[in-house]
């Protein structure tokens, strides 16, 4: 369980623009908590995409220190935890369950179309993301100002920019395209071929463990196979401590928050309660494909769960986190019925943490990619229909930022439903 979920962990830490490292050594306390405490032990928590997607777009800023913005992360993930408790002490969990589903469609939309532009560069450019032409060069500082406020058509726009001028400097990285494709390949259509030939679908989680181990190994051995060293960007060395075991500090970790918010003002609390608002419709979605619970108020226990986890993993350093789907598939798969698959999972990532980033030092960062380009591909470019709600609040999302999107699929709900505009419309390509 710990190895499946370990490529999708690094992927959406990169997401985020932290290093695993934190995220890896709060994932014990974090999915601890979350397993005693949710309605399924089948239900299995960490960062995901649309935690880290949120999260950066509630607190990235470019002017922030690393370490800076590292503290932010782990308190926000403190708070965010705080407010699901509050969702989950004046039951609005309910609530929650009734935002309007074309709503909820183009966010998912929209976050899913974020991670594609974050990711793709480490596919296509040498550098990578570090590797984007800079835009000042390029536009005017009144269309500069214009796109500081728009991280997404930012991002968006600096790859256009890059793959024009890349291509014509040669910037194009051909290596790293072909083990992005080579990964893809194993990702996406693998598990159908193998289906095809054994009669049965391969393991949860194996094709992307499959993908990174081989794509490693390539870098690995990259000047024997290529008669020079891999020139793509990889996860690289992680420094770490001679401890594995997280740490807990409390005064610093009340230094950390009161930082937060005095930063970001306490417009940052409004998003931490839409961010954990979104993040509990993740488990929602989650729960119908879990074996049946005989909990009674499922939903103030499950908001509880994801509360306590949060704060948990932003005490000892870690980023929000939420419940995946696909490492609560694996679960099911392993006929997961108690809480001790859970605690032994938890223990193979504090002991093996060392062994676990020596191990992917060489890990290509197109690699990982693939990893998240096959979760989210199919979403942005294959859409489920949606009204006019849903591509308002996914094209918001995507340009402007998960909070503010969000903000205007609310407003465009109450539009469609109120006034009746454009009521009963779907422009979408299929259900």
């Amino acid at each position: 369980m710990a190895m499946t979920a370990l490529p999708a962990v690094i992927s959406y830490s990169s997401v985020l623009n932290v290093s695993p490292l934190p995220t890896l050594m709060s994932a014990a306390p974090g999915m601890l908590s979350w397993a005693f405490l949710a309605t399924s032990p089948n239900m299995m928590s960490g960062i995901t995409a649309v935690t880290a997607q949120l999260a950066y777009d509630d607190l990235y800023d470019p002017s922030l220190s690393q370490s800076t913005y590292v503290s932010h992360v782990s308190a926000y993930s403190i708070l965010t935890g705080i407010t699901s408790l509050l969702l989950a002490l004046f039951g609005l969990g309910s609530l929650v369950g009734k935002i309007d589903k074309e709503l909820l469609k183009g966010f998912k939309w929209g976050a899913s179309a974020g991670i594609f532009f974050g990711a793709l560069p480490n596919a296509l450019f040498q550098g990578g993301n570090k590797g984007l032409i800079s835009l000042p060069t390029i536009f005017s500082p009144n269309v500069l100002n214009f796109l500081a406020q728009t991280p997404g058509l930012q991002k968006a726009l600096k790859i256009i920019v890059t793959f024009f001028f890349g291509v014509a400097k040669n910037q194009l990285d051909l290596i790293a395209i072909a083990v992005f494709a080579f990964s893809y390949f194993i990702i996406a259509y693998l598990p159908a071929i193998y289906t095809k030939a054994v009669g049965s679908k391969p393991p949860s989680g194996m094709t992307v463990i499959l993908a990174s181990v081989l794509a490693t190994g390539f870098v690995s051995f990259s000047p024997t196979i290529l008669g020079y060293p891999y020139p793509g960007t990889v996860v690289g060395s992680v420094p770490i401590s001679s401890s594995v075991l997280p740490t807990f500090d409390l005064p610093s970790t009340i230094s950390e928050v009161q930082d937060l918010l005095q930063y970001h003002g306490w417009i940052i609390v409004v998003k931490a309660f839409v961010f954990s608002a979104i993040s509990y419709l993740s488990v929602l979605s989650i729960l119908p494909a879990l074996p049946p619970s005989d909990h009674a108020n499922p939903e103030r226990r499950n908001l509880i769960a994801q509360g306590i986890s949060c704060i948990f993993s932003g005490a000892f350093g870690g980023p929000p986190v939420g419940a995946s789907l696909s490492r609560s598939m694996v679960s099911v798969m392993m006929d997961v019925t108690d809480n001790l698959p859970i605690i032994f999972n938890s223990l193979a990532y504090m002991l093996g943490l060392k062994y676990i980033l020596l191990a992917v030092e060489d890990t290509p960062k197109a690699a990982l990619s693939a990893v998240l380009l096959s979760a989210v591909v199919g979403g942005v470019f294959n859409p489920k229909s949606m009204d006019w709600v849903g591509w308002v609040t996914g094209i918001a999302v995507a340009a402007v930022g998960a909070n503010q999107g969000f903000a205007a699929g609310m407003v465009a709900w109450a539009v469609r439903d109120i006034l009746g505009v454009g009521k009963g419309e779907n422009k979408g390509k299929r259900d």
